[in-house]
């Protein structure tokens, strides 16, 4: 009975720390990936700006679920351009592109709406005659549950940083293969 009594408490005291460790970590988590593109600033732009063109070349939707059925709205590229797409007839998320400067800049927010989580997204381009970098940045807020908090930290970096870093792997062969 002591033993029992003891792994109880022990799991107790476990939980409680874990708990209370969760309120010294970030709420907001972010990862960087850059990729340097052998075309200039204006191709490579106007490719990353048309949200018609992220299933070209995004992981996430262009082989690693062949189940997702994208819809858009009127407008595709610029400010208010907006993709939606489903998996299985469930709604399971959308990208609206909400700032963008020409040549520079284009800022993003992702809903994923199965999982209640919003994503902040960036890509900043540094242009040298006829190359270009891009730094695409990806920024969560978790909020304040334990266990989101958790498993961003464990693993915010690590999953999502590969899979931009495969996105931008193929967006670099996409604009280089068929625009140079």
């Amino acid at each position: 009975m002591k033993s029992v009594k003891f792994i109880l408490n022990l799991i107790f005291s476990i939980v409680t720390a874990l708990f209370i460790f969760s309120f010294f970590l970030s709420q907001e988590y972010s990862v960087k990936r850059t990729i340097e593109i052998q075309s200039p600033a204006d191709t490579v732009f106007s490719y990353i700006n048309n949200l018609k063109n992220w299933e070209k070349w995004t992981v996430w939707s262009s082989g690693k679920n062949t189940n997702i059925n994208f819809n858009y709205e009127k407008n595709t590229e610029g400010v208010g351009a907006k993709m939606y797409w489903t998996e299985k007839d469930e709604k399971a998320g959308d990208i609206q592109i909400t700032y963008s400067v020409p040549y520079d800049y284009v800022k993003y927010d992702m809903h994923i709406g199965n999982y209640d989580l919003k994503i902040s997204g960036s890509f900043i381009q540094k242009s040298n005659i006829n190359r270009t970098t891009i730094n695409w940045i990806k920024v969560c807020n978790v909020g304040f549950n334990p266990l989101s908090k958790y498993f961003a930290y464990l693993f915010f970096e690590e999953q999502i940083g590969t899979d931009m870093s495969k996105s931008l792997r193929k967006l670099k062969q996409n604009i280089e293969s068929n625009f140079q």
